[in-house]
């Protein structure tokens, strides 16, 4: 049996302003503008794996773990 894993990670980003909608449709523009911070990845990431096999019964399932490092 072979399972098939698929792992990758993403930074954390921080929204101190967030998106709250648009002023103008036509141009696209934003009612405000947003203020944001990514952390490095030597601080803080989030950490994402996918497992696959061809035992799998179910074609619709998932499965979270969470783990505290």
């Amino acid at each position: 049996m072979t399972v098939y894993t698929a792992t990758t990670t993403a930074p954390v980003n921080i929204a101190t302003l967030k998106y709250w909608g648009k002023r103008d449709k036509t141009l696209n523009l934003p009612t405000n503008s947003s203020i944001s911070v990514t952390l490095s990845q030597d601080d803080l990431r989030t950490l994402t794996s996918v497992s696959t096999c061809e035992t799998f019964t179910q074609d619709n399932s998932f499965s979270m773990v969470t783990k505290s490092r």
